[in-house]
């Protein structure tokens, strides 16, 4: 697999100038070994020179406040809900940030992060799919269901919402 090379390479090359060079990545497919090293960074991601324990909560908080504001800045832009290529690339950005808070479980960020990507383009199939994932694991089934109807009202076009429909409501019934 051409991303599993990629990623034994981007490791080699971070392992040997991590002490003399700052990596950042723009992720755009998941690389599992870069998972402990990330750290929020706009709309990026810093590797850490070491794995860290844990995002700490000003690094939480410094995140949150430059995804909100950037995402006001975008939002207030008339040209930017008419320009399909600039609100899937920022609903991408934030919806990477929600996975790293999915693989750190936090649950409450990577909520906020998919919401945030879904408010920037309401049609990025993969976070809607994760989000109503979240809802049924966290047994809110009436919220997953109501946005999974949200969803197939803004991409009437996209055949995976029924089914999803179809797998939270089987779910809410065991």
């Amino acid at each position: 697999d051409v991303f599993e090379l990629n990623g034994i390479f981007a490791q080699n090359l971070f392992e040997k100038n991590k002490r003399d060079h700052t990596f950042y990545l723009e992720q755009s497919v998941p690389i599992q070994w870069m998972y402990p090293y990330l750290e929020p960074s706009g709309l990026i991601f810093k590797l850490s020179p070491e794995p860290l324990k844990e995002l700490t909560p000003a690094m939480i908080a410094a995140d949150r406040k430059f995804w909100d504001a950037y995402s006001q800045r975008l939002l207030s832009n008339p040209k930017f809900r008419i320009d399909d290529d600039a609100t899937s690339t920022f609903s991408k950005l934030a919806f990477w940030h929600s996975d790293l808070y999915h693989w750190r479980h936090l649950d409450k960020e990577e909520e906020y992060w998919l919401k945030m990507s879904l408010v920037l383009c309401p049609q990025l199939q993969e976070a809607v799919s994760n989000l109503s994932t979240l809802y049924v694991q966290q047994k809110r089934f009436d919220e997953a269901i109501a946005m999974i109807k949200q969803a197939e009202l803004d991409d009437p076009r996209n055949e995976l919402y029924p089914d999803i429909l179809t797998w939270i409501q089987q779910m809410q019934s065991f």
